[in-house]
């Protein structure tokens, strides 16, 4: 007993200092820690590219919606999500729907934020975030974080 419990307080500390949270349930008889991770920044390029999209995701992040987000890659799930949070009505012409949190994260689904944007943003967007999680190697369960971007660096230093 006296050598294992400096062993169970070096490791309880040791996981308590890396842990971002720590929760237990509650009637006590399980804890779980949640292991600190970097989550990659996305960087949405707003201004010239993807003006429409971005200002609905800085609406729905104004109205509470995260800028942490969680990747999904079940098929199943993010058609799920999709569905779930429809647009109403046909896509079609110049409009495409679009959702954020985007329904390919764990945060996407019935609570997301949904609007209509051009089909051109829409692509473009989608694009840029299916890049983005094959460059950062974001997969199932991953964590990423939403920026967006409305002016250039080198507007910023005129």
């Amino acid at each position: 007993m006296k050598v294992l419990l400096p062993f169970v307080c070096v490791v309880l500390f040791a996981a308590f200092t890396t842990a971002d949270s720590v929760e237990d349930s509650a009637d006590g008889t399980e804890i779980s820690l949640e292991k600190r991770q970097t989550c990659p920044t996305l960087i949405l390029p707003c201004r010239y590219y993807l003006p429409n999209y971005c200002e609905f995701i800085r609406r729905a992040i104004q109205g509470g919606k995260p800028t942490r987000l969680h990747r999904i890659t079940d098929g199943k799930a993010i058609t799920k999500n999709k569905r779930l949070s429809r647009c109403g009505g046909a896509d079609g012409g110049n409009d495409a729907c679009a959702r954020y949190p985007f329904a390919t994260t764990s945060e996407g689904g019935s609570g997301a934020s949904k609007t209509r944007v051009p089909k051109g943003e829409n692509a473009l967007q989608r694009s840029i975030v299916l890049n983005f999680f094959r460059t950062s190697s974001i997969g199932n369960g991953g964590c990423f974080n939403v920026e967006l971007e409305f002016i250039l660096e080198r507007e910023v230093n005129k």
